[in-house]
């Protein structure tokens, strides 16, 4: 069930990005803020039987018609099942539903699965920087359109 988290249940969604991202990860206080700026665009898929599966998380920009997804984290456990699908498309669901007519992010070229689930979504490759984070850390800037 792709849901919002409550505060409580905010140590789960940070111990999702330790395990996921493991040495560059948002801080925990990050995700309490998001909750009250962004609540609706900060997303968890509830998995019940297992903890959460995975969480993304997006925020506007200061140009009105366009939102960013932030970051999209899946459990390794739960890869290959769809989760990262569901909570991508939830997630630009509730920004068409806000008005919202692109939504960017941004990925590790490396990570080519990443890469072919946004594709599959909709996303386009807008241009690569090789040290969008520092030395050593490229990313892909990708957009989709939503209107």
């Amino acid at each position: 069930m792709i849901r919002t988290p409550t505060i409580a249940e905010l140590p789960q969604v940070f111990a999702i990005e330790q395990d996921v991202f493991q040495y560059v990860v948002y801080p925990p206080f990050l995700f309490r803020q998001a909750l009250d700026l962004w609540g609706e665009w900060l997303l968890i898929d509830d998995d019940c039987a297992n903890g959460f599966a995975g969480y993304a998380l997006g925020a506007p920009s200061l140009d009105d018609h366009e939102a960013w997804l932030l970051s999209l984290a899946v459990r390794a456990s739960h890869r290959g099942r769809g989760v990262g699908e569901q909570l991508t498309r939830a997630l630009l669901d509730s920004l068409r539903r806000r008005g919202f007519r692109s939504a960017l992010l941004t990925v590790d070229p490396a990570n080519a699965g990443a890469v072919r689930l946004y594709q599959r979504l909709g996303f386009a490759i807008e241009r690569e920087e090789a040290e969008y984070f520092g030395p050593g850390e490229p990313r892909l800037v990708m957009r989709a359109q939503l209107g």
